[in-house]
């Protein structure tokens, strides 16, 4: 079979060539299954997207829950949750603490502004 006209394909262009070499193989191999009147198990040997498929799928035909990372690192004992992340602080005012968080991202124009205690960003007096 020939390789692929792109193994690491870099622009849309090419993954395009890519998906109508990989039409037209499969094509080429189910017509000659067809044209054969091969018996089905001789006929899956020969179609692309069943000669292909790697052995430890098995009978698998979905997908499943990833539960390690690429380094083999356990996802949920290694990554935060996003409501384990942290929230923007809130300021504090007369009767009421602020809480601890990310710093709110002062808006255009506000260079010279410092972050008040309130959560608000002012020009110092």
């Amino acid at each position: 079979m020939a390789e692929k006209p792109f193994s690491n394909p870099s622009s849309l262009t090419e993954q395009m060539q890519n998906l109508c070499w990989r039409l037209a193989t499969e094509m080429r191999s189910l017509y000659t299954a067809i044209n054969q009147r091969l018996n089905k198990d001789t006929a899956d040997g020969l179609y692309l997207g069943i000669k292909d498929k790697a052995v430890s799928s098995g009978t698998a035909d979905s997908a499943t829950k990833a539960a390690q990372d690429g380094s083999g690192n356990v996802i949920t004992t290694t990554y935060a949750k996003k409501t384990e992340l942290a929230t923007e602080m809130t300021g504090a005012s007369s009767s009421a603490r602020g809480a601890s968080g990310l710093v709110p991202s002062p808006a255009a124009g506000k260079q010279a502004s410092y972050l008040r205690g309130d959560g608000q960003w002012a020009v110092p007096t």
